[in-house]
């Protein structure tokens, strides 16, 4: 399989995450090439895979206690795991049309690289969503951009999650993956980033709002919103047989009588 870690080792040889410049200690997302001292981040741009105003954003490592809760913890018999570290999407900010790389998951406000393990957030159409969608939660009308932020980072960690989590230690096949229909891509990241909010049901709410404005297989999650984790953790394990609705909903029925 061809990996951003593979091309790593064979073009720049050894590997190290970079410690955060104001917080020593700290790894801050990136890796570098010790022979030729570049990081990556600065490779995608010579590459001309991303732009090169690009900047790089964290990857919020408190998520993973999160992803532990609705995915990981009381799994018996088929195991669901994370990958490794170096296997972790970068996250950078860009303008997502003027991304040239053909295999990508576009959405409206950010997009997901598969492969290259690559989220790109446009902070920029993230800002035009907050401005423009208003939401009142106790007399105060939200979301600003942080909201919106929060939401569009889940959505496209759930691309990421749906692909790259390890089943019995196997990626989802990056052929296959690419090969899905829209509707269920979406229904996957969509699905994913509402879990993801459960410890917030108002944050919940604010994605069902932002979902109401865009396209229809941004919606298709609303049917199974009710998905427990355990119900969703074995409907990854069955993500290879899912290639339409019809047959997510055949499965999900299984999965409810069993």
């Amino acid at each position: 399989r061809y990996t951003r870690l593979n091309e790593y080792l064979t073009n720049f040889g050894s590997l190290a995450a970079v410690d955060h410049p104001q917080m020593p200690g700290y790894f801050f997302g990136s890796l570098k090439f010790l022979d030729k001292k570049l990081t990556y981040i600065d490779y995608l741009k010579n590459e001309k895979i991303i732009q090169n105003d690009s900047k790089l954003l964290s990857f919020p490592m408190e998520l993973e206690d999160v992803i532990y809760d609705i995915l990981l913890k009381n799994n018996d018999g088929c195991k669901i795991d994370l990958p490794g570290f170096l296997e972790y999407p970068i996250i950078i900010s860009g303008d997502k049309d003027k991304i040239e790389y053909k295999d990508v998951v576009d959405d409206p406000m950010g997009v997901y690289i598969p492969v290259h393990n690559i989220i790109v957030l446009d902070l920029n159409k993230i800002t035009e969503v907050a401005y423009y969608n208003k939401w009142v939660n106790v007399n105060v009308s939200w979301p600003n951009f942080t909201a919106v932020y929060e939401k569009v980072l889940r959505h496209e960690l759930g691309h990421w999650l749906s692909h790259e989590i390890l089943i019995n230690g196997e990626h989802f096949d990056d052929e296959s993956y690419l090969g899905l229909p829209t509707d269920i891509k979406e229904f996957w990241a969509q699905i994913i980033a509402y879990k993801l909010l459960y410890k917030n049901p108002e944050h919940q709410r604010f994605m069902d709002f932002i979902a109401n404005n865009q396209p229809e297989e941004y919606q298709n999650y609303k049917e199974f919103r009710d998905l427990s984790f355990v119900e969703l953790s074995e409907l990854l394990k069955r993500r290879t047989e899912i290639t339409s609705l019809d047959k997510l909903r055949e499965i999900v029925a299984e999965i409810r009588r069993n």
